[in-house]
């Protein structure tokens, strides 16, 4: 049985089912780079970057990072190669159909 959102009451909030499922769907992403680099000590980390369509106009980058210690910020930035720029705008088309960039 699915959960749906409620009150605090217990009740359960009115809303539209269809978009509802439509937010929670999500895409798997399409990872366009990957590597390893030394950081130190003996130690590597390991960097994934994927990217996943969000909307019809809308896409995320992910960055994921392994093996290093997470530093907390209020900002995010995401390191992009020429060759992942490249598969990236290749993703856009290809993928969800952004015909018009070049």
């Amino acid at each position: 049985m699915p959960h749906y959102p409620h009150n605090v009451d217990g009740s359960v909030i009115n809303f539209d089912l269809q978009k509802y499922y439509e937010v929670v769907t999500v895409e798997e992403p399409i990872r366009i780079g990957h590597d390893k680099f030394y950081i130190g000590e003996g130690e590597t980390a390991r960097r994934e970057l994927r990217v996943i369509k969000v909307s019809d106009d809308v896409i995320q980058v992910q960055e994921e990072v392994h093996g290093i210690i997470a530093l907390v910020g209020a900002s995010s930035s995401v390191n992009i190669k020429k060759e992942e720029l490249k598969k990236l705008i290749q993703v856009a088309k290809e993928e969800f159909g952004w015909v018009d960039i070049c």
